[in-house]
């Protein structure tokens, strides 16, 4: 899929011709997808769509996408449980409560 955070590219605006129900369907989602505007939402349907069509076989793009996206989820899930447990054990008075610690490569400490 195309990087779409191309900070170095300038954006142009143009006249775009619609249906007026395409429209009323990015008003309807584009927040949904955590996108800041529409133009946003629209910008990266046309990636996906691309990524998609460019693609040597359709059906090899998908499940990139989808794993990716999951892997997402469950990493935010992940974390979500883990401070729910640890905010859990200090609240019940917990004697001790293990975690692992690592030293990231600039020498900040990571809880994980």
């Amino acid at each position: 899929m195309p990087d779409m955070a191309e900070n170095t590219e300038g954006k142009r605006k143009f006249a775009l011709w619609i249906r007026e129900s395409s429209l009323e369907q990015v008003r309807k989602w584009y927040k949904a997808d955590d996108c800041s505007s529409q133009s946003e939402f629209i910008e990266k349907a046309v990636h996906f769509y691309i990524g998609y069509i460019s693609s040597e076989n359709g059906s090899d793009y998908l499940p990139k996408i989808i794993t990716s996206t999951v892997k997402g989820i469950v990493n935010d899930s992940d974390n979500r449980i883990s401070r729910i447990l640890f905010k859990l054990a200090v609240e019940q008075g917990a004697d001790g409560v293990e975690l692992d610690v690592h030293m990231s490569s600039d020498g900040k400490l990571m809880v994980l």
